[in-house]
């Protein structure tokens, strides 16, 4: 198994390349790839990445294509149906007639590049390439350069929450009146979910059927995330007028799923433009977040709501047709075969109505909110057959100037973001990708599935998202640019913000404004922020009339642990320090007084809703709307109040906290010993021989809505386990191109033998950083080795 660790120090005669490649790697294993020409060095690239991240290259891919269930059997099926619906695998092979010259060329040069490694594994017997190829079939198809468009296009679905939330608003609205929707489900982008009619209106055939909860150890193979799980980027900067070094300073963040190995392989690429280092993803030869000698780029996740369900009627004509505002049109299908390990394949029918593909699924309870006698389809801007995003981003990664980068991201379609680029003169930001143009009289307006047979509910078209031909650039004696289009609505004074992404943007707006002037470290320490703003403001509404009102109570009663806990939280500041006790009496607090709000009402329902929704719970504590009436106990004759629920919460969370960590001192208690890194492998994991080398687990800082951020998915078996979180970190100052930083949350190995599985996660989860250089001769200086590529003479 160890013959499939690299070695970095190796030679190999490769067919493939024009000239000799040396892949130089870093003392973090971080490899600097130079070549005489751009082909070569993306060839040199398609090695390292397979090299040291080949399983998880080939699982993506599987993911992408719909073919799990060839290694995993029936337990993924329902995943390869959904991707095999979607035919995200044909989008990516017909998007690639549209690249560019210089990117298909650049495309092709990586696929060989990978498959000169499978070639490399296959005549040295070195060790299958990875070890999880032991428990599987050993033959790897080759790499194709649809591949890595296919895994651009995945990442983008795994950005995009919105199918996902139409289903659950669907069912709620099912359950109770819009305005109490509108407290579990803020209204999204132009919405109000107040003037949205309730889902039965539409479908008065509609049944609230049963949802069936995947298993949490697939939930990394799933090819969708949950609403509040979905990748995200948050991205900002300061102009050279307000920076100490005179140019600008741009920070990024990518949000993922944690896993091991990490989403996110740091890389260096010399190109004949000169150098580009950053962050890219196994699979991709493209580097999403970086910077080269001229200008960095970053970007903040844009809440477009690019998906949307529409609710096909199927005609009983004897053929396989539905209803359009033109009258009766025929479904477009196909077959596919879907081989299933240890069974016998399934066949299913690839269906298109004019919305776009036919989707059939239980994932995210779709099929429940589906009448008898109709289908579901989806639009997603992301299913382009003419998807030029991964040329848009190879243009970016070699221009000299903001205007060239815009113009180069004009091309880009999903997923959609606002982008900051800065050279040493400008900073600007601009909308990139596309967003649905939707009709003024669709009455669900994209919040729940509309009927597909309405011509008010399609789709206008497709265009993009901002209607501006010049990006926005930014004053130069101005203070700072934050990608703010992380909800399109701005928060009102009299709330603390409008949702968990909107806290962090709360709390780094009055990070930078307390500040004149920036630095590249100033921005190092806003990422590691363990500050939790919706703390800060939830605890002064919902504590305001418990504090200090306790009664005097015997030591050692429930009374007088509360009365402790009361104090404790007053006395806090709301940091989410995994040494400290505040945060998991405060977030055991929290959890339990959402459960208390919504269990009556929802019943089984709030079993999907596990996440501690901080803008619910101000708005019943705010009484918005008159959100207070989930205080009262509806199957009760007493009309509780709000205090009362609190109060009753806190007694709930006292007892967990006792039951789960011993009835000792509450200082005592550690935020660490229950938020935990979820950093498992997604395949190992399942193995108890595997799992506790390649799982890894440890005390974390931050918390749902901290800049160092720690989300929790609420597993009600690790409730605060840190599910989700800031999976990349870089800050770029223009003014040396040799200071920037970056942190990927696992090392550069997949490969749970090697001494750089781990090394960066141990940096990562204390807030520390690497530096990459853009000079061969820092790159050589900490140099671990270096790999040459020489071309094979016949």
């Amino acid at each position: 198994m160890t013959r499939s660790i690299p070695d970095y120090t190796a030679s190999f005669n490769v067919e493939g390349l024009s000239a000799p490649v040396d892949i130089v790697r870093d003392a973090y294993a971080v490899p600097h790839i130079f070549g005489t020409n751009d082909p070569d060095v993306f060839f040199g690239l398609g090695v390292a990445h397979a090299q040291d991240r080949l399983w998880q290259m080939t699982l993506l891919r599987r993911i992408a294509q719909g073919r799990l269930s060839e290694l995993f059997g029936r337990s993924t099926l329902a995943y390869d149906d959904f991707m095999r619906r979607l035919d995200l695998a044909e989008a990516a092979r017909s998007s690639l007639s549209a690249q560019d010259d210089k990117t298909r060329e650049a495309l092709n040069a990586y696929a060989e590049g990978v498959n000169a490694w499978i070639e490399e594994i296959n005549k040295g017997a070195l060790g299958r390439g990875a070890p999880e190829f032991f428990l599987f079939e050993s033959s790897i198809a080759p790499w194709r350069p649809e591949d890595s468009i296919a895994i651009l296009k995945l990442f983008a679905l795994q950005s995009s929450g919105q199918f996902q939330e139409e289903v659950l608003r669907a069912r709620l609205s099912m359950l109770i009146p819009p305005a109490r929707v509108s407290d579990l489900l803020p209204a999204s982008f132009a919405n109000d979910d107040r003037n949205i009619p309730r889902y039965f209106d539409q479908f008065p055939n509609a049944r609230l059927g049963a949802i069936r909860f995947e298993p949490a150890e697939l939930s990394r193979l799933s090819p969708l995330r949950s609403p509040n799980l979905n990748s995200s980027m948050l991205a900002w900067a300061a102009t050279r007028n307000r920076t100490v070094s005179g140019n600008a300073v741009v920070a990024g963040i990518f949000d993922t799923q944690l896993a091991i190995p990490s989403l996110w392989y740091l890389a260096g690429l010399e190109l004949q433009v000169g150098g580009v280092i950053g962050a890219t993803i196994p699979g991709l030869p493209v580097i999403l977040s970086g910077r080269n000698s001229s200008l960095a780029w970053s970007g903040t996740t844009s809440n477009i709501d690019d998906q949307d369900l529409f609710i096909e009627k199927l005609l009983d004509t004897g053929s396989r047709e539905v209803l359009t505002p033109a009258g009766p049109r025929p479904i477009v299908s196909r077959p596919s075969v879907i081989r299933i390990r240890g069974e016998a394949p399934v066949t299913i029918r690839l269906e298109r109505s004019e919305n776009g593909p036919i989707v059939q699924s239980d994932l995210f309870g779709l099929s429940s909110v589906i009448p008898e006698g109709h289908i579901a389809s989806l639009a997603w801007t992301g299913l382009s057959t003419n998807d030029t995003s991964i040329s848009a981003l190879m243009g970016l990664m070699t221009a000299k100037s903001t205007d060239q980068g815009f113009l180069a991201m004009r091309s880009f379609i999903a997923p959609a973001m606002k982008m900051i680029i800065a050279d040493e003169e400008n900073l600007a930001s601009q909308f990139v990708g596309v967003q649905p143009i939707r009709d003024p009289r669709n009455a669900f307006a994209g919040s729940m599935p509309a009927p597909g047979w309405l011509s008010e509910s399609r789709w206008l078209e497709t265009g993009p998202g901002d209607t501006s031909e010049d990006a926005e650039l930014s004053d130069p004696n101005s203070q700072t640019q934050i990608d703010r289009d992380i909800d399109n609505q701005a928060p009102s004074p009299e709330f603390v913000w409008a949702d968990g992404r909107s806290f962090r943007l709360g709390r780094l707006t009055r990070l930078l404004e307390a500040r004149d002037v920036h630095t590249r470290d100033g921005f190092v320490e806003y990422q590691k922020d363990t500050i939790s703003p919706a703390a800060r403001g939830l605890l002064p509404l919902i504590a305001k009339n418990l504090w200090f009102s306790e009664p005097p109570a015997p030591q050692g009663t429930l009374a007088r642990r509360r009365a402790e806990a009361l104090q404790m939280l007053a006395d806090w500041n709301g940091d989410m320090n995994e040494h400290m006790a505040e945060p998991l009496i405060y977030t055991a607090w929290m959890r339990a007084l959402q459960q208390r709000l919504i269990n009556d009402e929802l019943s089984k329902m709030a079993e999907g809703l596990p996440v501690i929704q901080t803008l619910f719970l101000e708005r019943v504590f705010r009484d918005v709307d008159g959100a207070s009436i989930w205080c009262d106990v509806v199957q009760s004759e007493e009309i509780e109040t709000c205090d009362q629920i609190a109060s009753l919460a806190l007694d709930d969370s006292l007892l967990w906290l006792e039951e789960t960590f011993g009835r000792g001192d509450l200082s005592t208690l550690r935020w660490g010993d229950a938020h935990q890194t979820a950093l498992d492998h997604p395949i190992l994991s399942w193995s108890r021989g595997f799992s506790f080398m390649s799982n890894i687990r440890l005390p974390f800082s931050g918390g749902d809505t901290t800049l160092f951020l720690g989300f929790s998915a609420g597993a009600s078996e690790d409730p605060f386990q840190a599910d989700f979180g800031s999976t990349f970190r870089g800050v770029y100052d223009l003014s040396d191109p040799n200071s920037s930083v970056y942190i990927a949350s696992t090392g550069q190995s997949g490969h749970f033998l090697s001494r750089f599985y781990d090394d960066l996660g141990r940096l990562w989860r204390r807030g520390e950083y690497v530096p990459m250089y853009l000079e061969r001769q820092l790159v050589n200086a900490g140099s671990v080795g270096t790999t040459s590529l020489l071309p094979q003479r016949n």
